[in-house]
């Protein structure tokens, strides 16, 4: 979804927190973009906040950081993941690759 000056606010999640999470990985946009399979252009939509976050990339970003969803959103500054249930493995449903 792409945001609109009528529509919602950019301020709908954090984006700011997806570039520190990258750079303090030392990646640079390219290189998480192919991780994600999307080009660099339309990851960077995302990061500056022009581009709503897809929820299947929020999920892939949350694994791949270890951090929380609502960290991601701006919910909570609490940058620590929610306990997985040892039952559900996530990480095969949305594999990184």
């Amino acid at each position: 979804m792409r945001y609109s000056k009528k529509g919602i606010q950019k301020e709908r999640y954090n984006f700011e927190r997806l570039a520190e999470l990258r750079k303090d990985r030392g990646l640079k946009q390219v290189e998480l973009a192919k991780l994600l399979n999307m080009s660099q252009r339309n990851y960077s939509h995302i990061e500056s906040g022009d581009y709503d976050i897809p929820t299947e990339m929020l999920v892939k970003l949350c694994l791949l950081y270890e951090v929380s969803a609502d960290y991601i959103l701006g919910i909570t500054d609490e940058i620590k993941p929610y306990k997985q249930n040892e039952e559900i493995k996530i990480k095969q449903v949305y594999p990184i690759n």
